[in-house]
């Protein structure tokens, strides 16, 4: 049944991208060469700020094929133009050039927060060595050794491995916080709104995060299980997680985003716990938002300490305090050399302790460290973000280079995506994996130009399709409403 339910799905995306193919060669020259198009490309000259606004909508309308004069349809000629527009718009979502154009535009808004996508990026190559290193294990024969050399001259990236997910949580909680006030200062939204609006604006921002989240997420769930059904069958080597096993019974609480809160051993996809968190963070913080604005031994430590949002909320807490900060001041922090530099010493120690945790420290140490490490790693990952968008320097530079963008915008599909590539290569082979270190990093670099080729097909496919159908129902949604506003 997942078979061809996921058989299904991929060809009617293929077939939608290909109709959508011929109704971007129609419409391309069209809409292009519209006098108001090529003024509204040139906006940012405009002196005006509620024109320029306006022009920009105008843009965005003729980007998505929106008829941007037609208010109603009372003409027999205005009803079917719209509803040709309607069809031309969900295809449009399928369009192979214009979601690749999407995925590699590296344009950014004025206000935006270019810092956050190298960190995600960046972040996501360690998740990638991690996953190499657990979803390879059972396929090595030397595990003595290579547990030795790791513990032994890589101890700080293992300690750093957990601390990657942490940067996602606090950009999660920076981003969310600081789109939602940018958005309400420029549409105006801080005044009362009655508690109707609001009940539907909190469901309107849970919907689109999980349309924007789900497609993806249970596809690369079904590939999940066939993949592990077909390597029960032919692999030699056995598996510790058994996707095929758990994904058919327990398959809901990844759609329902509840999963970390049942066993670890009983979790189709381990890895999205970190999903689950997300999703719960995220409705908690557009529940604050609103009322701001208005009014084995192992794996039961890994159940208690690791996946359980009440132990992973910190960063993301920290992220929202961080996006509130970054609004109010109008990314413009300004400090003196002095304090800046004694702030980055310190950083650098916060950073120094928290990796360099060791397993033979005292009990007393240990509760300390394992109750401030996570505040303390995203508060340092808090002074970056905040302090790069004036006072970055060297660093700013580094980590706000355009060329990070389009890869992270491929970080969401590639963490759901790796774990699966790394075990299906490694149980294709009939052969043990020999450890041996930089053998191991040139692998862990293949998979990673492997692992970003194949989430570049996933968001193509899936991802990007269905995040643009999401904005083109809220925009209907929106205009029959009676407003002509574009998203």
């Amino acid at each position: 049944m997942l078979q061809f339910a996921f058989t299904f799905c991929i060809c009617i995306s293929l077939i939608l991208s290909c109709a959508s193919t011929n109704t971007e060669k129609i419409n391309n020259n069209i809409f292009t060469k519209i006098p108001a198009y090529i003024v509204a490309q040139k906006s940012e000259l405009l002196n005006s700020t509620r024109c320029r606004e306006e022009l920009q909508n105008f843009q965005t309308a003729v980007d998505h094929r929106m008829l941007w004069s037609l208010k109603d349809g009372k003409t027999k000629t205005n009803s079917v133009l719209r509803e040709e527009s309607k069809l031309g718009n969900v295809l449009m979502c399928f369009s192979v050039y214009r979601n690749t154009k999407e995925i590699f535009s590296t344009k950014l808004d004025t206000d935006a927060i270019p810092v956050i996508h190298s960190l995600k990026f960046l972040s996501m190559v360690i998740i990638i060595f991690y996953h190499y290193f657990v979803y390879t294990w059972d396929s090595i024969d030397n595990k003595v050794w290579t547990w030795n050399i790791f513990d032994k001259y890589f101890s700080f990236l293992i300690n750093f491995i957990p601390l990657s997910v942490d940067v996602y949580f606090f950009s999660s909680g920076c981003l969310v916080t600081y789109l939602y006030l940018r958005n309400r200062t420029d549409k105006k939204l801080s005044k009362s709104i009655q508690c109707k609006e609001n009940l539907i604006e909190f469901f309107i921002y849970i919907i689109k995060r999980f349309t924007r989240l789900t497609p993806a997420y249970m596809t690369a769930l079904i590939l999940w299980q066939l993949s592990s059904t077909w390597f029960e069958k032919t692999s030699q080597f056995y598996t510790y997680e058994r996707g095929h096993e758990m994904c058919p019974k327990y398959w809901w609480r990844n759609l329902l985003y509840i999963n970390n809160f049942f066993s670890f051993d009983t979790m189709c996809m381990k890895w999205s716990w970190y999903l689950a968190n997300d999703m719960q963070f995220y409705i908690i913080a557009v529940i604050l938002l609103i009322l701001s604005t208005t009014l084995s031994e192992i794996n039961r430590m890994i159940d208690i300490m690791y996946d359980k949002p009440w132990m992973r909320i910190n960063p993301y807490i920290i992220g929202m305090i961080s996006g509130y900060i970054l609004k109010k001041l109008n990314n413009n922090l300004a400090l003196k050399k002095k304090i800046i530099i004694l702030c980055w010493c310190l950083v650098i120690v916060v950073d120094i302790y928290v990796l360099r945790y060791q397993r033979h420290m005292s009990i007393l140490s240990t509760a300390v460290y394992m109750t401030l490490f996570r505040i303390l790693w995203a508060t340092s990952i808090a002074w970056i973000v905040i302090t790069c968008t004036k006072n970055g320097g060297i660093l700013n530079k580094l980590l706000s280079f355009k060329g990070w963008i389009p890869l992270s915008r491929l970080t969401y599909c590639a963490y759901l995506l790796n774990p699966i590539i790394i075990q299906s290569i490694t149980l294709y082979s009939n052969n043990a994996i020999h450890y041996e270190v930089l053998l191991q990093i040139v692998m862990c670099l293949g998979y990673i130009l492997i692992i970003y080729l194949c989430s570049y097909v996933l968001s193509l496919l899936v991802e990007i399709p269905y995040i643009s159908l999401t904005r083109l129902f809220i925009r209907y949604f929106r205009y029959a409403k009676g407003t002509s506003k574009v998203l």
